[in-house]
């Protein structure tokens, strides 16, 4: 299964190109490491994830599984669906700068560079972003 982390935008284009494998193999989780004492708001909050998919979960939840997934559902209902670009791009460059310009981590860069020019186009349309999982077979 290939899973890959694209940038969607709001009013519903989504970019055809081939990208986000990288960053879906390391995970935002692992990228926000590069970030932290950076005055930028990490990956993770950019990601989507579906309410209704978490309260269906809830309603079937362990009692143990339960209070977990309740303050999961409650920080989700209070985190915006969608961002602004410009706050996305801050994002984008300080992984760049920060992240290691070794063989490693050339695939993640590519990923972000193309996050760039998705964020650049989706400011300058007037539009909102956010990150998305999606998995291939």
């Amino acid at each position: 299964m290939i899973v890959r982390t694209i940038l969607e935008q709001r009013r519903g284009r989504v970019a055809s190109d081939d990208y986000g494998h990288h960053v879906g193999a390391m995970g935002v989780e692992a990228l926000d490491q590069y970030l932290l004492g950076a005055d930028v708001t990490p990956l993770n909050e950019y990601m989507y994830e579906d309410v209704a998919t978490i309260e269906q979960a809830l309603a079937v939840a362990q009692p143990a599984d339960a209070v977990a997934l309740q303050r999961h559902l409650e920080r989700l209902r209070r985190r915006p669906e969608w961002h602004d670009p410009s706050d996305g791009l801050r994002t984008v460059e300080a992984l760049l700068s920060r992240l290691p310009a070794d063989d490693r981590h050339r695939g993640v860069r590519g990923d972000l560079q193309q996050y760039r020019l998705l964020l650049e186009e989706t400011a300058a349309s007037g539009d909102e972003f956010r990150l998305n999982v999606v998995t291939h077979e």
